[in-house]
């Protein structure tokens, strides 16, 4: 009984050619004659194997070129027959071997042919890219019918996204050239969004589109509209359809709380930590003087419009002290400045955050060059107190008088 169970639990490790070969002289299907015609056949099919993927004057690439044809022919028998090796059997009856790895190499070079991502530009398969393809997925990794099926599944859907986010750009008025460079993902969540976001038009963002969207979706009244992005699809193939859906049920789920949640800026949404998520549309250079305009509000609202170097001063050194920014310092807030970057030292990477996030992104390296360069190692040296000379901090509030807007008198200090 346990000689039975181990016979049945062993695999079968042969390629499925062999398989059916072996089914087909067992049960009559084939027969010496036809043995010798295939083998005449195949003699003839290694030859032309090896000569397109090197020579057929070497052994070795003969005997590489009997494993790619058991390979291809097993791969196109196995995905037309499954598990009936008396029809398989029959095929090689009725056909020739070549045909067999024929059909087993047009079968990889139509999945070559398509998209292996959801980039919308692709580079147009080259005679050499699909002979690098046969190369690998013949030999040195061959394909199953079930792996074939299971790539070529994934690729129809990569195809399927990128000419769904084509469809989608198209009824949002962008050209298709803008959209070249994004993936299909990028395109589609920007669709939602705007769709969501209820403004209008109903148009792919701009970057200052986007720094809006992004600010109507933060607002305490914001209403979501996700029934227009259903208008738009209305018309739309059942394959879209499913797609749009399911790209709504993610944008819902898990984008939507995170624009809400504040984690990302504007400009980690277009080119930080969450750049690759949206589409946003770079082409119009007048749209970028409205964007800056737009995200510079937190940058106004911290420096009170002015940039003299006392209030960029003000504003820088209260970041690195864990502070509010504000552009003034009260003289109790200019001690419990000077308190926390004696106990904890300078937050700079905050200055460093807060500039990159909020400042106009003309004037950022300017920025950072006078807070890296210039004001954080002379506040070090000025605020610091190691020889505990400054416990009343009657230097380092001088030195705050000095550079930034203190209102206080130095009387009372």
């Amino acid at each position: 009984m346990a000689a039975s169970a181990n016979s049945v639990a062993t695999l079968d490790a042969r390629s499925y050619l062999e398989r059916a070969l072996a089914h087909g002289f067992a049960h009559g299907v084939l027969v010496e004659a036809h043995r010798a015609r295939m083998q005449e056949e195949g003699a003839k099919a290694l030859v032309q194997i090896a000569n397109h993927f090197g020579t057929a004057y070497l052994r070795a690439n003969l005997e590489t070129a009997l494993l790619r044809f058991a390979n291809l022919a097993s791969l196109y028998l196995e995905d037309k027959f499954g598990s009936d090796l008396h029809a398989a059997a029959c095929s090689l009856r009725d056909n020739t071997l070549l045909s067999h790895s024929r059909g087993g190499s047009e079968m990889l070079k139509q999945l070559h042919a398509m998209p292996e991502s959801t980039l919308m530009i692709r580079e147009t398969p080259t005679a050499e890219s699909q002979r690098q393809f046969l190369d690998e997925y013949s030999f040195s990794s061959p394909m199953t019918a079930t792996t074939y099926r299971t790539h070529r599944a994934a690729r129809v859907e990569n195809q399927l996204r990128v000419a769904f986010a084509f469809w989608i750009g198209k009824k949002l008025a962008a050209d298709a050239a803008e959209l070249s460079f994004s993936s299909a993902e990028e395109v589609i969540r920007s669709a939602v969004l705007v769709c969501h976001a209820g403004l209008e038009p109903v148009r792919l963002p701009t970057r200052s589109v986007m720094a809006r969207l992004i600010a109507e979706v933060r607002k305490k009244t914001f209403k979501p509209q996700p029934e227009r992005w259903h208008r738009l699809l209305r018309d739309a193939p059942p394959d879209y359809q499913r797609i749009g859906e399911a790209a709504l049920d993610d944008f819902c789920a898990r984008l939507l709380p995170l624009l809400k949640s504040k984690k990302w800026t504007v400009e980690d949404v277009i080119a930080g930590a969450g750049a690759g998520t949206y589409f946003v549309d770079d082409s119009l250079d007048e749209d970028l003087a409205h964007y800056e305009q737009f995200v510079a509000t937190e940058w106004i609202k911290a420096t009170a419009g002015r940039s003299d170097p006392d209030t960029l001063a003000t504003v820088f050194l209260r970041i690195a002290a864990g502070m509010p920014p504000k552009p003034s310092l009260l003289l109790r807030e200019a001690k419990a400045l000077i308190g926390a970057v004696r106990a904890k030292g300078f937050d700079s990477a905050a200055v460093v955050h807060f500039i990159e996030t909020c400042a106009p992104i003309g004037k950022q390296e300017g920025l950072l060059q006078m807070w890296q360069g210039d004001l954080l190692p002379e506040a070090e040296g000025q605020l610091a107190d190691p020889d505990g000379d400054d416990t009343k901090m009657v230097r380092a509030l001088k030195y705050l008088r000095e550079c930034c807007i203190a209102n206080w008198k130095s009387a009372g200090v």
